[in-house]
């Protein structure tokens, strides 16, 4: 089996949390799961059919009652989540690619995706996800697409509006920010570190528009976000894009890696004990060099 399931009592910190239920550890072992979908699927069935009442922790979610679900209806379909998509899916590609041989921590610097990976944007990573296996409902889901099209209707608006140095120096020279002599876009001047939506809140035909489009803070925040940062978001989504497009390139499930001569021992013997499904998981096998993936590319007619 791929799982083994084992009761222990809960420490004190965590009775404060759950009053002395108990609690049921999952260890998943990775050389017996085939894929990301596979595990979570034995994970989730062995797990909630050995107890009802769990709860489960993701990305600061909580999921109750799992009983009002139908998971194996749920899971007939893959839903894999990805490095970029959430920490779960760090956790559960990094047991399957290297594995490991003492307990597995989730440390956030174990994603290379850390700016994708924010607490202000996991609804937006993850409801649609959630909505298309049954999770969310629709009328959550339509919350996040209108916050989505309203941040980007005031990224827009903030993109394309020019500011005047009366406008806009007052507020510069009371954070001690360089003034402007001449109008400028907002976005330019937005995305000095010392500026934030306090400050360009100030400008009227701004905040007209966010009362006339009744945009709340919570939306003001996430176009704040991705204004100031949007050099490094767009950085890690083009690096996700690269890493993506080997996860289409899907690897026989008996694909002998012995055929292939220009491969490394090292990188055979561990690509044959672990048998990644994709050359994106294949490329984060400890081993496994770039060398070793462009010849499976070449192999495979890529």
């Amino acid at each position: 089996d791929a799982i083994d399931g084992k009761t222990h009592q809960f420490t004190p910190e965590e009775n404060r949390l759950f009053k002395n239920s108990e609690f049921h550890t999952y260890n998943v072992y990775p050389e017996a799961c085939k894929g990301i979908c596979l595990s979570n699927y034995y994970l989730w069935k062995y797990a909630i059919n050995n107890n009802p009442n769990l709860v489960i922790f993701e990305d600061d979610v909580i999921i109750t009652s799992p009983e009002w679900f139908n998971w194996e209806e749920v899971f007939k379909k893959d839903f894999v989540l990805k490095r970029n998509d959430a920490y779960i899916g760090v956790l559960i590609d990094d047991l399957i690619t290297k594995g490991t041989e003492e307990p597995y921590r989730m440390f956030t610097s174990r994603a290379e995706f850390r700016m994708l990976l924010r607490q202000d944007n996991a609804d937006i990573r993850l409801t649609e996800m959630s909505h298309s296996i049954g999770f969310a409902s629709s009328d959550r889901y339509a919350i996040v697409k209108t916050k989505l099209s309203k941040t980007k209707k005031l990224i827009d608006y903030i993109t394309n509006l020019s500011v005047s140095p009366d406008e806009m120096n007052p507020i510069l020279e009371n954070k001690n920010s360089k003034p402007i002599n001449q109008s400028m876009k907002l976005k330019k001047l937005y995305s000095r570190p010392n500026i934030v939506s306090e400050d360009v809140l100030k400008i009227k035909s701004l905040n007209d528009f966010i009362k006339n489009n009744t945009i709340d803070e919570e939306v003001v925040e996430q176009a704040e976000i991705q204004i100031k940062y949007s050099g490094y978001i767009e950085k890690e989504n083009a690096n996700a894009e690269k890493l993506n497009n080997l996860e289409s390139v899907l690897i026989p499930d008996a694909f002998d890696y012995r055929r292939l001569k220009s491969l490394s021992s090292e990188a055979k013997s561990k690509l044959e004990d672990i048998r990644p499904k994709t050359l994106s998981q294949a490329s984060r096998i400890s081993g496994v060099s770039p060398a070793d993936i462009s010849a499976m590319l070449v192999f495979m007619g890529r």
